[in-house]
């Protein structure tokens, strides 16, 4: 079902990596959150950094909106183990830029507010003022099983993707030869979801990542038209490592260990790497 590779630097005939070792192409990778980039493609990123390859994390939704706060977001500031939803997100952003520096990686937050966090702009007074008792009436994604994981992007969210794609392309400039890497989205986490369509606009050469830990079950299982499908497993417990360091998110993921699996990539079809 896959090119595998299990050894990386052995197999320099294999497309996915022959071009980035003779060519160093800079890499991009769009993360959603304060943490997909790692998850999903850490094992890869440590590789890039290891062969002196440039490497980006350009991180899409790192605030939050003002109170009051829907029962979903309450409930993920507990599950960090933090009372404070501002402290949180100050601590995630701190803690991102701590991790990627400590192993010579640029990062860049580009302040849109999270799904959980995004209010609505048009509403009428009296849904405003009820909001206020009642945050889920003013919010765009009010229950996160119900639509933040639905993968649907609401109406007012469309302007968003031409937002992003124009704020990301501003830091990527006119470069012709560089690699961006994107969310698959699977888990339709709409922030993944939106991410995947302001590449696919923007970037259609863009390389997908499978999307971590929303795939543990199903890793390797799903296939994208269009796209080849590429294995990669270098060091492991590197990453898991890499992970371990995002503290105010470990506890809320992984209460049983996190599962050593292979991390997977699209890419379009006809395409090196």
């Amino acid at each position: 079902m896959y090119k595998e590779i299990t050894t990386p630097i052995g197999v320099p005939e294999n497309n996915f990596i022959s071009s980035i070792l003779l060519t160093k192409t800079p890499f991009y990778f769009i993360s959603p959150h304060l943490d997909d980039a790692v998850l999903s493609a850490g094992d890869l990123i440590l590789f890039l950094i290891e062969q002196k390859i440039p490497v980006t994390v350009i991180t899409v939704f790192t605030r939050i909106s003002p109170k009051p706060y829907t029962l979903s977001a309450k409930s993920f500031i507990r599950q960090c183990g933090y009372n404070d939803a501002e402290l949180l997100f100050a601590d995630r952003r701190n803690e991102d830029e701590e991790i990627f520096k400590k192993i010579g990686i640029q990062t860049e937050h580009l302040g849109f507010i999270d799904a959980t966090w995004r209010k609505k702009e048009n509403i009428s007074s009296f849904r405003k003022a009820l909001s206020r008792f009642i945050p889920e009436l003013g919010h765009r994604y009010p229950i996160h099983q119900l639509n933040v994981i639905s993968g649907k992007i609401v109406p007012e969210d469309q302007l968003l993707i031409d937002e992003v794609g124009s704020a990301i392309s501003k830091i990527i400039g006119e470069k012709n030869n560089c690699k961006i890497f994107a969310p698959a989205a699977f888990g339709n986490h709409v922030d993944h979801t939106l991410a995947r369509k302001v590449c696919e606009k923007y970037f259609p050469d863009a390389v997908l990542w499978s999307d971590f830990p929303y795939n543990a079950k199903e890793s390797g299982s799903i296939k994208i038209k269009g796209y080849e499908q590429y294995e990669w497993l270098n060091d492991p417990d590197k990453k898991i490592a890499l992970i371990k360091d995002y503290k105010t998110q470990f506890q809320a993921m992984f209460s049983g260990g996190i599962p050593r699996i292979p991390e997977v990539f699209y890419i379009p079809k006809g395409q090196n790497i």
